[in-house]
């Protein structure tokens, strides 16, 4: 893990590379949080390609990682000099051209409704309606709208869906910014 946190480093400076076989050792090695300053750069490299099964080899909480406000310092060890600089207006457009609801039959269901989330979020956002209700949690939407917006969340509501999703609800930080739109 040490090994994979060093490359993280690396990774995360201004003139980091980050290649395919990186990005599936830190969502496959490190927890989400360490790595979500760079998940809009991992997740275009992913879609970069023809081939969706490095995207879909693992379950990643897309959201969570993504959806974050502009400036919120990173959780990694010695990387706190890092800051998210918000979800890449970009991915939804990538998504939108590369994913195809036909192909996703091929691939397990927890991995595939992530990113399905994700695009509902960023639509919804890109809108400016109120999110759909989500697969991987059913608030995970709003985490792409502005937090002026957020109705009040009841502790079971927010609790009821996948831990990482929980877990940005609870600390009431969205991820909008006037790019998504």
């Amino acid at each position: 893990m040490w090994m994979t946190l060093s490359k993280l480093f690396d990774c995360s400076a201004s003139d980091g590379k980050l290649d395919l076989s990186m990005v599936q050792r830190f969502r496959h090695d490190l927890p989400y949080e360490w790595w979500a300053p760079i998940s809009s750069d991992m997740l275009l490299l992913l879609l970069e390609g023809d081939d969706l099964v490095d995207l879909f080899s693992l379950s990643t909480p897309w959201s969570a990682a993504l959806l974050r406000p502009i400036g919120e310092i990173c959780e990694s060890p010695g990387m706190q000099h890092v800051t998210h600089p918000g979800c890449n207006p970009q991915i939804l457009e990538r998504l939108n051209y590369s994913i195809n609801s036909n192909e996703l039959v091929n691939f397990p269901e927890e991995n595939v409704n992530p990113i399905l989330d994700l695009m509902d979020s960023l639509n919804s956002a890109k809108e400016g309606i109120p999110p759909l209700s989500g697969r991987t949690h059913d608030l995970v939407g709003w985490l792409a709208q502005p937090k002026e917006r957020w109705p009040n969340f009841t502790r079971k509501m927010v609790m009821a869906g996948d831990e990482p999703i929980s877990e940005r609800l609870a600390s009431g930080r969205s991820g909008f910014h006037p790019d998504l739109r």
